[in-house]
């Protein structure tokens, strides 16, 4: 059995609660016209499945789990994104809250390695998008869109940089984040 195979038999039990209650939230699919504690529940379940999938992992103050610490603290502001998000009226909240987690991400993932080349492709893609967008965003969306559009792409250039195979649940959750916010 290789390495890999063990990580996903091992791991992957444990990443169940977050499959489930992610197709849980595509499934009781609640119009973004209608907002409720219902779908605020919905939206934050998948969020509190992997704090606690990072929880099951081990936690102290010790700096053994400064990593974990980081990640936790990225995941719970997500999650406060995520209720914000529900409501439009609190949609700068949830992009700052998000954001906030993000950086949290990237003080996690850490410089080493560094991988330039990937930084400056994902850095390029980034560019692309913000300059198709542009042309419509007014008022505040637009610094703020670029500032989130950059700390959500250094989020993905640090998580895809250091991605082992004993890690790669939390990348992928990581990805999966990314792809949700888009």
């Amino acid at each position: 059995m290789t390495s890999v195979t063990k990580v996903v038999k091992s791991v992957g039990p444990k990443l169940m609660p977050f499959f489930k209650t992610l197709a849980v939230y595509f499934v009781i699919f609640i119009p973004h016209d209608q907002p409720s504690l219902l779908a605020m529940v919905l939206k934050c379940l998948p969020i509190i499945s992997l704090i606690i999938f990072v929880l099951l992992h081990g936690m102290s103050l010790g700096n053994e789990y400064q990593y974990s610490r980081k990640i936790i603290a990225g995941l719970l502001f997500c999650c406060i994104g995520d209720a914000f998000l529900i409501w439009p009226q609190y949609f700068c909240l949830g992009i700052v809250a998000f954001g906030v987690g993000h950086i949290s991400y990237i003080l996690a993932f850490g410089l080493k390695p560094f991988n330039l080349p990937l930084g400056v492709f994902l850095y390029f893609i980034n560019a692309l998008g913000v300059m198709y967008i542009m042309p419509d965003l007014h008022g505040i969306f637009i610094p703020g869109i670029i500032i989130y559009s950059y700390i959500l792409t250094t989020m993905v250039w640090r998580a895809i940089a250091r991605v082992q195979f004993f890690e790669v649940c939390i990348h992928l959750s990581t990805t999966v984040i990314y792809l949700k916010n888009m």
